[in-house]
């Protein structure tokens, strides 16, 4: 049985709209008018914006065959595909470069749920969903929650979509998590809108241009302070009675790390926060230890310290009660 793109939209979870090219459908987690800001300053962050970062597919099926189409337009490097059964990952289908291919599964017998992660690092667009089975569509889980980060919100370091820690936090919590990160964004208050039903916010921002007097190109001057105020008032303004958790950056492992100055744009955030009830701060450097096995490079967690930061944020969400 082939969907009708119809039927694949309400089949996909964490897309606020939808754009169609040559049939394919691709998924936008970002409003255009956010993409258009993007795009003024830097043409990286507003790709980055297209990504299918916590996009999945989301139903239960009698179906032994999945398949469909996929066309990916844009990437920053090689992601996966990752299918998932009652919560237990299944199968993983890896991509390459930019272009066009197809992806089969094959499931086992009987009911099931089935999750389809799409890739954290690609513009991917979707025709031809076919399976040969029932299926119904999953409900919303109990809280939807915006997270807005950066390229560690977004999963770069993991090597497969599913393990990136947004998606790793929503299979442990009952958070259904529109993720609205972009690599090397840095505070940017003009960056936030209001997204509409969203009953918690998760921000993880702090480690880009954490620098004093820095420029970033497009943008102008970056005073970090000044941005950080601006951020928090625009988030109160949008959402002023919303439970948020805030994430101090994490702990940079790389030699060229100015730590004193990464400690003195934590105290920033903290006491930018303080001033707002609904505001909770957790400590990142608590999240992932600062040794080597966690990070690929210094600053990005691998999939294991990714796995690390997503059970001891669930472990956090739990204790808190958030």
């Amino acid at each position: 049985m082939k969907l009708a793109n119809s039927s694949l939209k309400k089949l996909i979870k964490n897309a606020l709209w939808f754009e169609t090219d040559k049939g394919y459908i691709y998924p936008r987690h970002l409003s255009p008018t956010q993409l258009e800001y993007l795009g003024r300053i830097r043409d990286t962050w507003r790709d980055r914006g297209l990504f299918t970062s916590s996009i999945r597919i989301d139903m239960m099926t009698s179906a032994t065959e999945i398949s469909f189409d996929y066309c990916v337009t844009a990437r920053d490097m090689d992601m996966t595909i990752d299918l998932y059964i009652n919560h237990f990952a299944h199968s993983i289908h890896r991509i390459s470069g930019i272009g066009k291919g197809r992806v089969e599964f094959s499931l086992p017998e009987g009911d099931k749920q089935v999750t389809i992660y799409l890739p954290t690092h690609s513009d991917l667009g979707i025709k031809n969903f076919e399976l040969d089975g029932s299926y119904t569509a999953l409900r919303k889980r109990t809280t939807n929650t915006l997270a807005i980060g950066d390229s560690i919100t977004q999963g770069h370091g993991v090597d497969i979509s599913s393990a990136c820690y947004v998606n790793a936090l929503s299979r442990k919590t009952d958070l259904d998590i529109i993720s609205q990160a972009i690599g090397g964004m840095p505070y940017l208050a003009d960056f936030v809108e209001k997204v509409e039903g969203v009953e918690r916010i998760i921000v993880a921002l702090g480690t880009n241009y954490y620098e004093r007097d820095i420029e970033i190109e497009g943008y102008g001057k970056y005073d970090y302070e000044s941005e950080v105020k601006k951020f928090y008032e625009k988030l109160d303004n949008l959402y002023p009675d919303t439970p948020i958790l805030n994430i101090t950056p994490i702990l940079r492992t790389r030699e060229d790390t100015d730590i004193d100055r990464l400690n003195e744009c934590v105290d920033i955030i903290r006491e930018e926060c303080s001033l707002y009830d609904n505001i909770t701060v957790i400590d990142g450097y608590a999240l992932v230890p600062p040794i080597d096995v966690c990070f690929i490079d210094g600053l990005h967690p691998s999939t294991y310290g990714a796995t690390l930061y997503a059970d001891n944020l669930a472990r956090v969400i739990k204790d808190i009660k958030w």
